[in-house]
């Protein structure tokens, strides 16, 4: 076990309080690691810029430096990133298997209507595919200038780059040193085949910048593990103090403030709607071993699972419950609706849940059952007031049956339309087996009184 006095050799240093990250910003160093380098391969072009103009800001006041090693790995990483975008651009490309023709459909009017549209579906067709082509070689040829590439080499020049000093030796021997006795950053990376000790090379960088400014820094990552965050519920809460400790000693007693990229946007002023839109993102990418969200862990794919199975136990497809009138055309919404899915979700789990997460939920709700209109899922139990017509059949020579005049749920929901009023009923058992049918809902679960 590694002695406490070597990682903090200096206990003065621990009484020396921080200032807030709002007092330190006007003067603070910034540096980025190489996750937020690569993050405007994700977003849209206003968000880009919305992010390039609080960097250029920074560049000209000499207060933004990027690591070398952050930009070797960006590199290293940037043609993956765009092979994504290529890949998602070529998967886009459509199949189609064209109508044949049947002498016999002729006559049907759906036939004709759909013979009109067949031919500007085809023309559509063929032009999305050729602007399929047409993007997916545009997308080559900017592989060696793409924009995000571009606008980093009109924002930053050698003077704002900072290489480190320590020999690969040094860096192997702390690193193996750290390693062994989980002192961070870098220790989580041991198990990499290629650079394990990526983040002590831009750790060791970081360091030698506050040697030399001796200024408080901001350092933007997006990367959330134990060696650069304590955890708290699963998720990333603090900066080790073990770092904030090495950097006072290594700046002077200055502070080191870690934090992600949509906290240091709206520092820094950016729009609001950007910066709730990358804290939805940043949320939907955080690691998979559990969040805290309602007062438990769970990762976002499993608020996404949670979201649909609470919609499925409350809302359905009305093709599988609802009566349809085909004199109106269209369901019967005898539980209430229709409903739209959007506003039902948002709704129910806006407050709770990023945006961002909801609507994907949606989507693979949409994807699966089309954009339709829902129903509310009825209630298991059927709780009935019956008012019947004997003295009809009596005169009509059907004595012992008898019509419905009306059927109202216990909520005074009128439910007549559910069954033939014309119908002569034998009993109220044939009658309840014909509204169990009509609602879906078993004969032993339907409660009923005469009236």
């Amino acid at each position: 076990m590694t002695n406490l006095k070597s990682i903090f050799p200096t206990p003065l240093n621990i009484l020396r309080t921080c200032k807030s990250i709002e007092e330190a910003k006007s003067d603070a160093l910034v540096s980025l690691d190489t996750n937020i380098l690569l993050y405007p391969y994700t977003v849209n072009t206003s968000s880009f810029e919305q992010i390039k103009s609080v960097y250029s800001k920074l560049v000209s006041q000499n207060r933004l430096y990027l690591v070398a090693h952050t930009l070797r790995e960006f590199a290293n990483n940037r043609n993956q990133k765009l092979g994504e975008i290529f890949t998602s651009v070529s998967n886009a490309y459509p199949t189609f298997k064209p109508l044949g023709k049947y002498p016999i459909l002729e006559s049907l009017e759906e036939y004709k209507e759909l013979l009109k549209y067949k031919k500007t579906f085809e023309e559509s067709f063929k032009a999305y595919k050729k602007h399929i082509s047409s993007l997916t070689q545009k997308v080559k040829k900017i592989s060696l200038n793409d924009p995000i590439t571009e606008a980093y080499q009109s924002l930053f020049t050698q003077n704002e780059i900072i290489e480190c000093s320590l020999s690969d030796e040094e860096i192997q021997k702390d690193f193996e040193y750290r390693v062994k006795h989980k002192i961070p950053p870098g220790y989580k990376d041991s198990k990499k085949e290629q650079n394990a000790d990526g983040d002590l090379i831009i750790w060791h960088t970081l360091l030698e910048l506050g040697k030399e400014k001796q200024k408080d820094l901001i350092f933007v990552t997006n990367d959330g593990k134990p060696d650069w965050f304590n955890q708290a519920n699963g998720s990333s809460f603090l900066a080790r103090y073990e770092l904030i400790d090495e950097y006072k000693r290594a700046s002077g007693g200055k502070c080191i403030y870690i934090v992600h990229l949509s906290t240091f946007l709206e520092l820094f002023g950016a729009d609001e709607k950007i910066v709730q839109t990358i804290k939805q993102s940043e949320w939907l990418k955080k690691p998979k071993h559990g969040l805290e969200m309602s007062g438990f862990l769970k990762s976002y794919s499993q608020k996404i699972e949670e979201i649909k199975k609470w919609f499925f136990e409350h809302y359905d497809d009305p093709v599988n419950l609802l009566p349809y009138e085909s004199k109106d055309g269209g369901y019967l919404y005898i539980w209430g609706g229709p409903y739209d899915i959007e506003d039902v979700l948002m709704g129910q789990f806006y407050d709770e849940v990023p945006e961002g997460v909801i609507k994907e939920a949606i989507m693979d709700i949409i994807s699966e059952y089309g954009d339709i209109e829902w129903s509310k899922a009825p209630d298991p139990y059927l709780f009935l007031n019956i008012q019947v017509d004997r003295k009809t059949g009596e005169r009509c020579g059907a004595g012992g049956t008898f019509q419905v005049v009306s059927i109202e749920e216990q909520d005074d929901n009128d439910l007549t339309y559910l069954v033939d009023q014309g119908r002569h009923y034998l009993s109220f058992d044939e009658l309840i087996s014909d509204i169990s049918k009509a609602v879906n809902i078993s004969k032993n679960n339907i409660e009923w009184e005469e009236v």
